[in-house]
């Protein structure tokens, strides 16, 4: 073979391998080799590389992932779908779902119970779990035997003793030995019913168990159970290892008493001890083993004590001769080892601890250092090592310290003195003698000679000697420490600081009047130190754009200016659009927006008229409603707006069935109209209908084809015939009959009509009354399968039943045609469906079988013959046969690695010769080559392809330059750089470029940062990788910083902050915010924070623009003209429910904050959390809102009643009613989150709160000015959201306010009596004309009588005031008090800076003592016999606090327990407020300890009055259940919003309770009361009307009043 034809070979073979096709989950790569298939990506069907996925497989997804290194690129992975679905397109868009879930809104929702599959809905099952056992669509166990698992959802087996059953525990019916009871089987029991008795075999009696069996079977000791304290063991009654039976009546099993293991006859008589306590017996009792002492427990003695009586008494020491009892302490001049041995301690310590040389006391001479623990000698002295034992002696000379000798100096005693070679001291460099002293030159002078001002030398660079004085070189400016710093760029020269410029860089800076160099105006800073000029637009502007624009009528967007809407711009100036154009460019009419986009439409830049309009004038005007469009006339249509209109001449009318209605539109008549006026006025009828005289379509009657009244037919419908008034059915094969149902006159499609019957046509069969056509070629048949006679077509048989082609043939039309010659039998020419021996059917074609090769006559031989070893498709192979075939790459005949051909696979960098059957012939390619041809006239290999980095030069490979990956021609000449292109197209090296290296590995550029150089990727280089000095640790700019040249400076920048104010409850639809800055900012005339804003939601990934929603309100504060401290209120309105948002403020211009210094704001984005926020539902308000109204009625009723108490005796009834209010509006700080509707409930009862007087009067503004910079977190949210603060002055400014008023009642009531004796009249008339009282002594009587009242109450005052009054006061203020000291003790300061507070924490703690002193004093007052609560003075001065208390033992300390519990109640509410499962548990049960006192005790002497605090105290119980229950889901998340509704309208329900018991029995009690006040009322009363009506009183008959 020539070696054109190989080489025309090797081109077949190599475009053969290249064109060749990959699988589903595979890609094309190509390579030197030519093309090969590689897998793609994981989970991946379809892809174009390995990186991006173009279709996923099933359960994926594919998603897009931003790729950035240098420059950003996108990929497209392969992400899981979620576990509950099988298809998706997302992570939250599901297309199919799993086994178990059904899917609804693109989500796959979890089936519920028993479904193992469902649709639709989680309930409705479309498989079960148990299919045996259940069935769909509820999946219930369909045998009363089985019931439902709850946890595997199976149908288990009820369980013996149960036959039918509902669950494992409930059963419905029992086996014969058991009776059921409350769906529970309970065996059938033996005649001896009473416990301790059997039924005896013998005697048939019941005999009782012996003692301790409790019950027993068969014979009296074998126990089924026993007594209480015995324990049941193998059918016998013993106690346990660790109880001793105790001799008692009857006998007990008794714990023996720790450290009893074991015991008899008592508790403490021990046989045995609890092993692990170190105890033995001794004497039967337990004692403490040796090296142990008694404590409680037996303590081990503690090194170096051996034995001891205590953990510091020892009785014998681990050293016995250094160590002294009866503490085990080493002598003087000994320490403690950690083995607790005494070691002696090195000199000079005499006294030593922990080593030794830890010093507790040194030798004489020594200095001992408390520090350290070392003795030392003193600065001056050293250590004379030629005395035993040493001693410290004087240094001599100018030695400050010295050591071995005392002229060996370590240190001088001038600073300026150092030490030489000889350890001589003498003067510094740096100082110059003056007399004996060596003085410091005065900085900056590092040198100076004669004096100490006179410089030789300057201590850096930048000093420059002028005279003797070292001076900053220009623009350098000296700092505090007389060191040289550049003045601030952009400041050429400074004073006073590096920021103070007199002088700037760039002449278009301009000095403002804080010495700042600022750009002029029309120039921006494009950097630190120059300014460049802004846009010709630009009014002002910064680096980003214009900041304000020149034209009026310019806009500002991005940074950019543009002509606003509705105007274009010409050589910088806008002009405005001609109408209709709302916007436009080039000119006035070349719209690119319409004024109205639902009159104009714009086309080609003009503004036509939409469909439905015509012009007029300029003027879109709107046609006709009829017409969809018109022109020149409302009314002249070009096309009809309804379908059911029509165009005839320009003008819409309605259909033939329609009408036209009054909204201009064509409706449909009646369905029984063909045509009609109106919807009720019909002018034509359908057919079965006919027209009656109202113009109504009346019903023929039935089956009535046409009529003209309904008794009469003039033609039935097919299929029916009229006889007696009626239409009746034909027979179903006739189409029309008459006079009978079988006389036919025409058949239905199929049949013939023979003889007034209908029969099924030629070619047909009947089946079920229908005539079907016999299947072709079959001619005549009785049915589908069963043909009678065949067509005529030649090659065409019948067998069995059917008309079929010859074997070899196929049916073509109406003929049989013979099959391919590959088709044993066939449909078609090539279909074949039926194949010869080797050959197989594959996709209706006949191949050969596996091994085989099909020959130009279509016959199959097998490719292991000679001839099919030549044959290219049977792909031969044998790589022992030293013979090439087609199936292997080659054959060189031996079984040598690496010569070229290993394996029949050739070896890289070879090339091999091949010819069929013939040994392949290999060559190695040249050095750096990849691929290369045999050349035979030259004997030789030429190279084709080199490897990467590598050109070919006379068939050589040669390597390329460095900067050239790849190149042609010569080494330099780059067809594809390795790292980069200049300008030129010519390759670079990393290094060309400052600052930039190169690695060789992945052919790239890096940087590095820290060298000193700034590169293109780096912000700075500051020379080293320190964060915080401006430039960080991967070379970024820090914030905050401005830097030039990598040089950075700090300066105080404006910083927006945003926090939430005010109430940001969950109910409430406002939130409001504040923004403000950090330092006052630079007053400028054009700051508008409305249009500088955008306030965004940022919703998961949406951001939603809300400035139209939100209310901004500014507060400018300006200083001297120039100054400005800004702060910004935003109030945004909530329209539905939100979580998990954040509130973002975006600045647009930036350039309008700068600060005093002209920094401007850097901070582009400020955002904050909102707090969630639930729409509640109008309906729910409204209802809260009755209920909230209806217990302000009751408190309001209940009020009147206290006040009737206060006015008429009974105030027992007023302070418990006090009480319980109070409490109810306490519950409100509990810390969970309340429904809306327990919320707004929990308002009515603020006004019981003795606050609302402290805020009434604003006693917290008083103290403002000194809280001023105070924070106080430190305190529950629930009582910060209510504006309350944790000092305890102002907190019971309150409680002082009541006692102020009644010392005020009290003084007065000294006062009062005295000025009213002072009042006298006389009391009688001089003359009495017709024996009548005058009006005038009438009056005199009345006053009398007021002062007689007035005077009795203040003497009563006086009387009750010390000590029963201000004890009363005490309790009925006691929750204000305990809530103002309790909030105080949680926030408690007593060290700080701020005295008020300081102040408030202190008398916070003596208050709590006094409030206990109270406590204990009423303790001591109650502990008194009973004679003395009847003592007068006693009750005088105490008996509020008993009255209506029993006196017995326990009750009496009513009051005690009540002041007790009210300061439990505080504290619980408001230290466990960071736990509320906890805080809610802890009330629970301080409420039913309150309950269980009043019930067991029952210390009211009012029966009533106990049932209104027991009811209270129990459904203040349930209340706090029902608060636990929605504490414990705000952990869980488990109720939804309208199950927490419930949970609310019960706590409402159950506090409705609360007060309507309440309301109920003050009224029974108050008017019991009144009944029995009621002789003083009348007589109070007699005396009133005796005055002005004497004769009514004869009328009246006393004996009612005694009969009541």
């Amino acid at each position: 073979m020539s070696t054109k034809n190989i080489i025309q070979l090797f081109i077949v073979c190599s475009s053969f391998h290249l064109a060749q096709s990959c699988n589903e989950n595979q890609y094309s790569k190509s390579s030197m080799f030519g093309s090969s298939c590689q897998n793609c990506m994981d989970h991946c069907d379809t892809c174009t590389n390995s990186d991006s996925c173009i279709l996923c497989s099933n359960g994926y997804y594919y998603r897009k992932v931003e790729k950035c290194t240098i420059w950003c690129s996108y990929d497209y992975n392969c992400e899981p779908c979620p576990t509950s679905c099988t298809l998706c397109t997302s992570d939250i868009n599901c297309s199919n779902c799993a086994i178990g879930y059904y899917i609804q809104e693109k989500t796959c929702l979890k089936c519920l119970g028993s479904c193992l599959t469902c649709q639709n809905s989680g309930n409705n099952c479309t498989n079960c779990i148990d299919s045996s056992n259940q069935q769909t669509p509820n999946c219930d166990c369909q045998l009363p035997t089985k019931y439902l698992d709850s946890s595997t959802y199976y149908c288990l087996d009820c369980q013996q003793p149960c036959i039918n059953c509902s669950s494992l525990t409930s059963c419905d019916s029992c086996i014969s030995t058991h009776i059921l009871n409350d769906h529970t089987c309970i065996p059938c029991t033996k005649p001896c019913y009473e416990y301790g008795y059997y039924l005896n075999d013998l005697t048939f009696m019941c005999d009782q168990c012996l003692f301790p069996c409790l019950t027993c079977e068969t014979n009296d000791s074998t126990c089924l159970s026993c007594k209480s304290t015995y324990t049941l063991i193998e059918n016998s009654c013993s106690c346990l290892i660790n109880e001793f039976e105790d001799d008692t009546i009857p006998k007990v099993c008794s714990q023996c008493l720790s450290p009893c293991y074991t015991c008899e006859d008592s508790s403490t008589n021990c046989l045995s001890c609890i092993s692990g306590l170190n105890r033995h017996i001794n004497n039967q009792t337990c004692i403490c083993d040796d090296g142990y002492f008694e404590n409680e427990t037996c303590k081990p003695c503690i090194l170096p004590c051996i034995f001891c009586t205590s953990d510091q008494i020892c009785l014998s020491c681990n050293d016995q001769l250094t160590q002294i009892l009866p503490y085990c302490l080493c002598k003087d001049g000994y320490f403690m080892d950690e083995s607790h041995q005494c070691q002696l301690c090195n000199h000079p310590c005499i006294k030593c601890a922990i080593n030794s040389n830890s010093c507790l006391e040194c030798a004489p001479t020594f200095n001992f250092n408390s520090t350290t623990k070392t003795c030392n000698c003193l600065d001056g002295y050293y250590e004379d090592l030629n005395y035993h034992p040493s001693r410290c002696e004087l240094c001599t000379g100018t030695c400050k310290t010295c050591q071995n000798l005392s002229t060996f100096c370590l240190s001088c005693l001038y600073d300026q003195q150092i030490l030489n070679e000889q350890h001589q001291c003498i003067c510094q460099d740096h100082s110059v003698l003056i007399g004996n002293i060596c003085e410091l030159c005065v900085p900056p002078c590092i040198k100076c000679q004669t004096t100490t001002d006179y410089c030789t030398q300057c201590q850096d660079i930048h000093h420059i000697i002028d005279n003797g004085q070292c001076k900053c070189d220009q623009g350098w400016i000296s700092d505090n420490n007389n060191n040289c710093i550049k003045c601030q760029s952009p400041c050429l020269t400074c004073s006073v600081n590096q920021n103070h410029c007199d002088s700037c860089i760039d002449e278009n800076h301009i000095l403002n009047s804080n010495y700042n160099c600022l750009c002029k105006d029309l120039f921006y800073a494009e950097s630190l130190d120059s300014c460049s000029p802004c846009s010709p637009l630009c009014a002002t502007c910064n680096q980003d754009g214009c900041l304000t624009c020149k034209d009026s009528n310019h806009i500002l967007i991005n940074n950019q200016c543009q002509c606003q809407n509705g105007y274009y711009m010409n050589d910088y100036s806008c002009y405005e659009c001609q109408t209709p154009c709302l916007d436009c460019l080039i000119n006035a009419n070349h719209c690119i927006s319409c004024v109205d986009n639902n009159k104009y439409i714009l086309e080609f830049n003009i503004c036509n008229c939409r469909d439905g309009y015509y012009f007029n004038d300029d003027l879109c005007l709107k046609c006709s409603p009829q017409c969809q469009t018109c022109v020149d006339d409302p009314n002249k249509c070009l096309k009809c707006s309804d379908t059911n209109l029509i165009q005839i001449q320009n003008e819409c009318k309605c259909q033939v069935g329609y009408y036209y209605n009054e909204d201009f539109e064509c409706s449909l008549c009646k369905i029984e109209c063909v045509s009609c006026n109106s919807f009720e006025n019909c002018t034509q009828c359908q057919e079965q209908y006919y027209l009656d005289e109202n113009q109504q379509c009346i019903h023929c009657i039935q089956n009535c084809k046409q009529c003209l009244n309904f008794q009469s037919c003039d033609q039935c419908q097919d299929g029916y015939f009229f006889i007696d008034y009626q239409c009746k059915e034909c027979i179903p094969n006739c189409n029309t009959c008459v006079n009978q149902s079988d006389n036919c006159t025409s058949c239905i499609s199929l049949f013939d009509l023979v003889d007034n019957k209908c029969i099924c046509k030629l070619g047909y069969y009947m089946d079920n009354s229908d005539c079907f056509k016999c299947q072709y070629p079959c001619k005549n048949c009785i049915s589908l399968q069963i043909c009678m006679q065949c067509s005529q077509i030649e090659h065409i048989t019948l067998e069995n039943d059917s008309c079929i082609c010859k074997q070899g043939y196929y049916l073509n039309q109406n003929q049989c045609l013979e099959c391919h010659f590959k088709c044993k039998s066939c449909n078609s020419y090539n279909e074949c469906i039926k194949c010869d021996q080797n050959k197989i059917l594959q996709n209706k074609d006949c191949i050969c079988n596996s091994g085989y090769f099909q020959t130009e006559n279509y016959e199959c031989l097998s490719c292991n013959s000679i001839q099919g070893k030549s044959i290219e498709n049977c792909k031969y192979k044998d790589c022992t046969d030293k013979l090439w075939t087609f199936g292997e790459d080659c054959d060189d005949g031996n079984q040598i690695e690496r010569d070229g051909c290993t394996y029949c696979i050739i070896d890289p960098h070879y090339i091999c010769i091949n010819k069929i059957l013939e040994p392949s012939i290999c060559f190695k390619c040249s050095d750096n080559c990849n691929q290369c041809d045999f050349n035979q006239t030259k004997d030789s290999t030429i190279c084709t392809r080199c490897e990467q980095g590598y050109f070919i030069k006379q068939s050589l490979c040669i390597k390329c330059a460095q900067q050239c990956l790849q190149c042609i021609n010569t080494a330099s000449n780059c067809t594809q750089c390795r790292f980069k292109l200049n300008n030129l197209g010519q390759c670079l090296k990393c290094e060309d470029t400052i600052g930039q290296y190169s690695n060789y590995e992945t052919n790239t550029c890096f940087t590095m940062c820290g060298d000193g150089i700034m590169s293109f990727d780096e912000e700075c280089d500051d020379g080293n990788k320190l964060n915080g000095d401006g430039c960080n640790e991967i070379c970024r700019l820090e914030k905050q910083f401005v830097c030039k040249d990598s040089v950075c400076i700090k300066p105080d920048l404006p910083i927006p902050s945003l926090k939430p104010l005010g109430d940001q409850s969950i109910y409430n639809n406002f939130r409001l915010f504040q923004l403000s800055y950090n330092i006052l900012l630079e007053y400028r005339n054009d700051i508008d924070f409305n249009k500088d804003v955008e306030v965004i939601i940022l919703n998961g990934q949406a951001e939603i623009n809300i400035k139209q929603q939100s209310d901004i309100i500014s507060n400018m504060n300006i200083f001297n003209s120039s100054k400005l401290n800004l702060t910004v209120n935003i109030q945004i309105s909530l329209n539905q429910s939100i979580s998990n948002q954040e509130l973002i403020i975006n600045f647009t211009n930036l350039s309008h904050y700068k600060s005093m210094d002209g920094y401007q704001q850097q901070l582009q984005i400020v955002k904050t959390k909102i707090a969630d926020f639930i729409l509640v539902d109008v309906s729910i308000v409204q209802q809260v809102e009755i209920a909230t109204s209806s217990n302000q009625y009751i408190l309001y009723a209940i009020g009147t009643m206290s006040g009737t108490a206060l006015l008429f005796g009974g105030l027992d009834i007023f302070y418990n009613l006090l009480d319980t209010i109070q409490l109810l509006s306490y519950l409100k700080y509990i810390n969970t989150q309340f429904p809306f509707n327990l919320q707004q409930f929990f308002n009515c009862f603020q006004f019981v709160q003795m606050n609302f007087i402290q805020k009434y009067f604003d006693f917290q503004d008083l103290f403002n000015s000194y809280l001023i910079d105070e924070n106080f977190n430190n305190i529950p949210l629930k009582i910060k959201q209510d504006e309350l603060t944790p000092l305890f002055i102002i907190n019971s400014a309150s409680v002082i306010f009541i006692w102020f008023t009644l010392m005020i009642i009290y003084l007065a009531s000294k006062k009062i009596p005295y000025y009213l004796h002072r009042i006298n009249f006389k009391y009688y008339d001089d003359e009495i004309p017709n024996n009548k009282i005058s009006f005038i002594l009438k009056i005199k009587y009345i006053i009398l009588a007021l002062k007689i009242s007035i005077t009795r109450f203040c003497l009563k005052v006086l009387r009750e005031f010390f000590c029963s009054g201000i004890y009363r006061v005490i309790i009925t203020t006691a929750y204000d008090f305990t809530f103002a000291i309790v909030l105080q003790l949680y926030s408690l300061d007593i060290v700080s800076q701020n005295i008020l507070i300081r102040l408030s924490s202190l008398l916070a703690l003596l208050l709590f003592f006094f409030y206990l002193f109270i406590i204990y004093h009423i303790i001591k007052l109650s502990s008194q016999d009973k004679y003395a609560f009847t003592n007068y003075q006693n009750n005088l001065k105490y008996g509020t606090l008993f009255e209506g208390v029993k006196k017995n033992s326990v009750s009496k300390y009513f009051n005690v327990i009540l002041l007790t519990k009210k300061l439990f109640f505080m504290s619980t509410l408001i230290f466990c407020y960071d736990v509320p499962t906890i805080q809610i548990i802890n009330l629970i049960i301080l409420t039913t300890i309150q309950s269980y006192f009043l019930v067991s005790f029952k210390p009211l002497t009012d029966y009533k009055e106990f049932i209104k605090q027991f009811s209270c105290e129990l459904n203040i119980s349930i209340t706090l259940l029902l608060l636990l229950i929605l504490s414990v889901n705000e952990q869980l998340r488990i109720f939804t919003e309208d199950v927490k509704t419930y949970l609310g309208w019960s706590c409402i329900a159950s506090i409705t309770a609360i007060l309507l018991i309440q309301l109920i029995i003050d009224a029974i009690q108050q008017w019991m009361f009144l009944l029995q006040k009621y002789k003083k009322l009348k007589r109070f009363f007699n005396n009133i009307l005796k005055l002005f009506k004497p004769d009514l009183l004869k009328q009246v008959d006393h004996n009612l009043f005694m009969t009541a």
